[in-house]
Formats: C-alpha cells, sequence, structure tokens
C-alpha cells in the first residue's frame, strides 16, 4: 500500500467532532488494527496561513485519543493513504498519535 507522509509543521488542527471507534461497515463491530488495538476517529479541522480550512477525518490506533471538540491538537505522524474501490477513490489519514495542545501554549499544531 502506498502512503504520503505529512509535513504538519506549518498547519493548525482543531477537533471539531470528540473521537469515535471505529466500526466494521458491515458487522457493526468495532475495528482493530493488525495488532489487535482498537481504531479511533476524529475529524478536525486543518488551517494555516493563506490556506483556506477544510476537515478531515484521522484514525489512530489504540486507546481513544484524550481530546474533545474544540481542542487544538498535535497531529503526530499523519499519513495520507489513497484508495480506490467500486469504482470509487478518496484519501483517508491515519497519525500514530493526537495530542491535546494546552490552551496557554503557543506552540504550532
Amino acid at each position: 500500500m502506498k502512503y504520503l507522509p505529512i509535513d504538519t509543521s506549518d498547519v493548525r488542527f482543531l477537533v471539531t467532532s470528540d473521537p469515535e471507534q471505529v466500526l466494521d461497515f458491515e458487522t457493526k463491530r468495532p475495528r482493530a488494527d493488525r495488532d489487535g488495538q482498537p481504531i479511533h476517529s476524529v475529524d478536525v479541522l486543518v488551517s494555516g496561513e493563506g490556506r483556506k480550512g477544510e476537515v478531515i477525518t484521522v484514525k489512530v490506533s489504540g486507546a481513544s485519543p484524550s481530546v474533545s471538540e474544540g481542542n487544538r491538537v498535535k497531529v503526530v505522524d499523519l499519513v495520507a493513504m489513497p484508495w480506490s474501490q467500486n469504482g470509487r477513490s478518496g484519501v483517508s489519514f491515519t497519525a500514530s498519535r493526537i495530542e491535546s495542545i494546552p490552551a496557554s501554549s503557543k506552540a504550532a499544531a
């Protein structure tokens, strides 16, 4: 599978929905990664200087990220994976983790 690492050094991320466990489309059971870790998804608004904001869904494996709607976050090891199936195509996003940025921090997300 081809994937594209994304440089997030000059973008900001804002959580737009609380984390949700990813469910299998057919069985409606929680999905897990190859190591048996649960997969969670988080919708985030991605923005930066001179860029129009866009909401993307980022999936992470392991414990549910400790973030909630409205939190500024850091997305670590963000990767884009183009996909195509049954005449449809798109891009999915995964990360190794999503970390909350304290409100007093001036660090870039």
